[in-house]
């Protein structure tokens, strides 16, 4: 291959990620993905507490200890006492709500990063129809 061929195929490669904003979609997507990650982390150890596991708590904190660093554990250890003891059904609720929500988010940049990928106009309504046959 020669260098004009690179130097052109590198240049059409930036004209494309500009004109499609690839960049911008990238960061929506992962803020969506991260919006998400945390209500999702919530309803998990809200729903973990309703779990009839002996030693729960000590063994989520003996795996936890391999990962977090030791002076951050002690606020970890502080959270998840709370989160797990005792059971709050309202943290299982907010979880799972804010989830949903941040996830359907989530999915709706998704459709409109697969439209503008593939030069797609936008043809559905903001509300579906369903009594609508067609």
């Amino acid at each position: 291959m020669r260098i004009s061929a690179v130097k052109i195929a590198t240049v059409s490669a930036v004209k494309d990620l500009r004109y499609n904003r690839t960049f911008a979609i990238a960061a929506g997507l992962a803020y969506y993905f991260l919006l998400a990650l945390f209500p999702l982390l919530i309803f998990t150890a809200a729903a973990l507490s309703y779990v009839p596991i002996p030693n729960l708590f000590n063994e989520i904190l003996n795996l936890m200890a391999k990962l977090v660093p030791g002076d951050a554990m002690g606020v970890v250890r502080r959270i998840v006492q709370g989160v797990l003891h005792p059971p709050h059904s309202g943290l299982l609720s907010f979880g799972l709500i804010a989830t949903l929500w941040a996830a359907s988010g989530g999915f709706a940049a998704m459709i409109d990063a697969l439209n503008i990928a593939y030069d797609v106009p936008e043809t559905r309504p903001y509300w579906p129809n369903k009594c609508d046959p067609a």
